[in-house]
């Protein structure tokens, strides 16, 4: 049995295992038509619907990059985690379960995925010329930096959410809730001008935490640092005012706040569990121990009394073990 445990990994060293997971996890989601179908596709149609009957867009493109990272790390990220968990893959690789280098695997696979969609986003965008015209105006420093705090948020809102559950399908229906929201009200499915019309929808969305790095990144498309943008759409003037004190590292330090108190609570619970696992595992091999010297002892008896006074002293011991 040992040895089948070890045939998943040759080597014991932490980057085999990182390297193992990586590979893993990233195989099984190219090797799987819904996860790239929705991962990839259903994101780059509704991108070429929206250009294609819309000849100038300005926060369609960077609303579908963000929605297609919500997609790939909090709904199809969290599968793969449910998946990971009902598989027992980890128990049966015995010498990895104290350590996160599974969880970093994962994660290493899941920005490689972001970042392909990123740069086919783009880059389908691209095609069309009136968002090649836009490419001078866009800051660039802030629109990555937004993307890669992003990605961190949703990593560690996917991890949270795992990590804390007890029920994996309902937690799934959560991350599902998640896209939904980002779709509908973060500006892919409608313009984002348009949900700022409706105060009580931009209002609730802000306990949405994914909602403040998403608007950095849908302000530095534009260039729009101070978070108000304004352009003409059939000779109209249409303002877009994403709010929060009008400085674009507002929002980004509120979204560094979620990401550290997200992680801190994951780390803290992996570490209670681990404590624990650890606690009953020695508990176990302490009852086994008593179990072993008991049957010795009992085989060396000679009279009834000395059966029933070992069988006390054992049954005294192993309630001790047991309450602990």
């Amino acid at each position: 049995m040992l040895k089948e445990n070890k045939a998943f990994i040759k080597d014991k060293k932490w980057f085999s295992i990182v390297h193992f997971y990586f590979k893993y996890a990233t195989t099984s989601y190219f090797f799987s038509p819904i996860k790239c179908f929705i991962g990839f596709f259903v994101i780059l149609l509704v991108l070429n619907m929206w250009l294609i009957t819309h000849s100038v867009d300005y926060f369609v493109v960077p609303s579908c990059v963000c929605v297609g990272m919500i997609r790939n790390t909090t709904q199809l990220f969290f599968l793969q985690l449910k998946q990971y968990r009902e598989s027992c893959l980890h128990a049966r690789i015995k010498y990895i379960k104290k350590t996160l280098a599974p969880y970093i695997g994962f994660m290493l696979s899941n920005l490689l995925i972001n970042i392909i969609i990123i740069l086919l986003t783009l880059g389908n965008a691209f095609i069309y010329k009136s968002q090649r015209d836009l490419l001078g105006n866009i800051n660039w420093f802030y629109f990555i930096f937004g993307i890669l705090l992003l990605w961190l948020l949703l990593i560690s809102m996917a991890y949270s959410l795992y990590i804390y559950s007890r029920n994996l399908l309902a937690s799934y229906c959560i991350s599902i809730t998640f896209y939904i929201f980002a779709v509908y009200y973060l500006g892919c499915a409608y313009p984002y001008y348009v949900i700022k019309e409706y105060a009580f929808i931009d209002n609730a969305m802000y306990f949405f935490p994914p909602k403040y790095i998403v608007n950095v990144v849908q302000a530095s498309y534009v260039n729009a640092t101070d978070l108000y943008f304004v352009f003409y759409k059939s000779n109209k003037s249409i303002s877009v005012d994403y709010g929060m004190g009008h400085n674009i590292w507002y929002p980004i330090l509120i979204s560094i706040g979620f990401i550290l108190l997200l992680s801190f609570l994951t780390i803290l619970k992996w570490k209670i569990n681990n404590i624990k696992a650890q606690s009953n595992f020695i508990n176990i091999n302490s009852i086994k121990n008593i179990q072993d010297k008991y049957q010795k002892k009992i085989a060396q008896c000679l009279t009834i009394d000395e059966v029933n006074i070992i069988h006390n002293n054992f049954k005294e011991n192993f309630e001790n073990k047991t309450s602990k």
